[in-house]
């Protein structure tokens, strides 16, 4: 690395403000010895060295540190050398920093080499190495630290796209069986089939098809599929034998089922026929319909992943992108180019976003998961400053929870899944300084506290409960992952406790009946796979015994009795 002439410096330094003077005099008069071996000289932590912190860089991590990266990081990894408050100031080819309170300099000479010069190095000009050579932690830092919506998709750029953490089928499969009594696979079967949904269907066509005319009251051909899928997930957990959820994926790859997607033209909405229906998107429905199998999907990869030979993983992931290909395709209206057009169908956005979230980050995709982020942030910069989706509190009358929770379940899935790469979009505020978890906890205070609903039009005021606990539409799935959001105050933790207690088996009569979450637009069984609240196996009625006697000796003999 070259220093700069005393010459051009002192010339330089004349029209400088703030501390660029004493910047020029103390390079002018460093010493020239610039090698790596300067930084182990005097009581220069040894820490800030490349060599000490031993990053290596991936040309996997595409993104490039910015400097206001390297500085936040440096003050937040070296508070007692680099207290934070200093500004960034420009010196010809250094951008520095002065901390007055250790009186050292920190710069970066080129937009590339990182030096420190100071009473610490007896003013000496240290060279601590070049801006790649503190990408990992200074990503790392950055990732943890956002609190704008705008920094979202910068801060997922900044992964390793070939260490993208998406289902953790260890801790999932460690979750069921410590959440055993929430995992029975049978349990919902009497519901999924008088929704006319087969349950032990082996055969499902190409085509994603709608029958039903009403936009409130239809059937789509995939939900058989997405059961079957998720309870030989379920099941996977407990036999660690993968072959019947290999065989069901290995039918829906043959058959490459759902890839096509039907044109259907609703005819009413709850009876009525209002003029907007005219223009409903043909392929409104099925395209995010496609994208509940792809969650699916991708969910039975990571329970795959580590067992399954590579060429039929390869045959997941081709089958896959077919299934995104014709969601990110469909005639629905969403535009990525277009803001409002995503905030329109806000509910039909989230559970995109969900499941391009989700295959990117399985698949190593960071196209799909690029989408996918452009729907969480528009969706999140919609929100107002009561953290609410402003369509639904004026369209949908008599709907306005349901589409609400509808869109916050499968974003707080997606939040779920960031996470697991260090990245927090739950707190994180929008302009308006809405954010998701405040969000969720304003709709989870009116599904459980009607008095709280002053602010609710009583045209969009929605008294049921009857789908909070399963449901395609509107279920509050995602109180398992709010409850383990271990941020959560106090306050917003007792909301989320009183959400799981829907779960719950009721003895009242006409009330919610079952114990545990399961969603097709989430990943199936939400309590079973996610939940730190175990529950207990009182709630299981007597005639599942083949399930409760399993519970108790964990045989391989008895779980092949129970009904899946």
């Amino acid at each position: 690395m070259r220093l700069t002439s005393l010459l051009l410096i002192l010339a330089l330094s004349a029209c400088g403000t703030d501390h660029t003077n004493d910047f020029a005099n103390r390079l002018a008069h460093a010493t020239s010895d610039t090698s790596e071996k300067q930084a182990n000289v005097r009581d220069l932590p040894q820490s800030l060295s490349r060599r000490a912190l031993a990053v290596s860089v991936n040309p996997a991590e595409s993104a490039a540190v910015t400097e206001s990266q390297f500085f936040a990081w440096a003050e937040a990894a070296f508070p007692h050398l680099f207290p934070v408050g200093s500004a960034t100031q420009t010196l010809e080819t250094y951008r520095y920093r002065y901390y007055p309170q250790t009186d050292l300099y920190l710069a970066i000479e080129d937009a590339r080499h990182v030096v420190a010069i100071g009473q610490i190095t007896n003013w000496a000009l240290v060279a601590l190495g070049t801006l790649e050579d503190f990408r990992g932690p200074v990503h790392a830092h950055f990732r943890a630290s956002i609190t704008r919506t705008e920094q979202i998709a910068e801060a997922v750029g900044t992964l390793n796209s070939n260490n993208y953490q998406a289902w953790n089928w260890t801790t999932i499969e460690a979750n069921a069986n410590r959440n055993i009594a929430l995992c029975d696979p049978g349990y919902w079967a009497a519901s999924l089939t008088n929704a006319g949904l087969t349950k032990d269907s082996t055969i499902w066509p190409q085509t994603l098809t709608i029958s039903g005319t009403d936009l409130t009251d239809f059937k789509v051909n995939n939900f058989g599929a997405n059961t079957r899928l998720y309870r030989e997930i379920n099941r996977l957990a407990f036999s660690r034998n993968p072959e019947r959820l290999t065989r069901v994926l290995q039918l829906l790859i043959d058959q490459q089922s759902f890839t096509l997607l039907a044109d259907h033209r609703f005819l009413t909405w709850r009876g009525t026929e209002p003029k907007w229906l005219l223009s409903y998107p043909l392929q409104a429905e099925t395209g995010w319909r496609a994208g509940q199998t792809l969650v699916a999907v991708s969910l039975a990869y990571a329970a795959l992943k580590s067992t399954a030979v590579p060429d039929f993983l390869q045959s997941v992931v081709a089958y896959g992108d077919k299934l995104a290909e014709a969601m990110v395709g469909a005639d629905d209206g969403i535009d990525f180019d277009d803001p409002a057009s995503i905030t329109r169908g806000a509910d039909r956005s989230s559970r995109m976003t969900l499941a391009l979230v989700a295959w990117g980050l399985t698949t190593q995709n960071r196209a799909y998961l690029s989408q996918g982020i452009t729907l969480l942030v528009t969706l999140l910069d919609h929100l107002d400053t009561q953290s609410r989706m402003p369509k639904f509190m004026t369209d949908h009358a008599g709907f306005e929870l349901v589409y609400t929770g509808e869109t916050f379940q499968t974003l707080a899935f997606a939040a779920y899944l960031l996470m697991q790469n260090g990245i927090d979009v739950f707190p994180v505020k929008n302009a308006n300084g809405g954010a998701l978890l405040n969000g969720i906890e304003w709709t989870f205070t009116r599904y459980f506290d009607p008095s709280s609903r002053v602010d609710i039009p009583a045209t969009q005021n929605e008294n049921s409960l009857s789908r909070a606990r399963f449901t395609t539409d509107s279920s509050i799935s995602y109180a398992e992952i709010v409850h383990a959001y271990p941020s959560l105050s106090e306050a917003q933790r007792n909301i989320a406790r009183t959400a799981l207690a829907v779960r719950e088996k009721s003895i009242e009569p006409n009330t919610l009946q079952g114990y545990g979450f399961y969603e097709l637009s989430a990943p199936g069984y939400s309590s079973c796979f996610f939940s730190i609240d175990p529950g207990s196996a009182s709630f299981i009625p007597p005639y599942r015994s083949a399930w409760l006697r399993f519970i108790e000796t964990r045989d391989p003999a008895d779980l092949d009795e129970v009904d899946y």
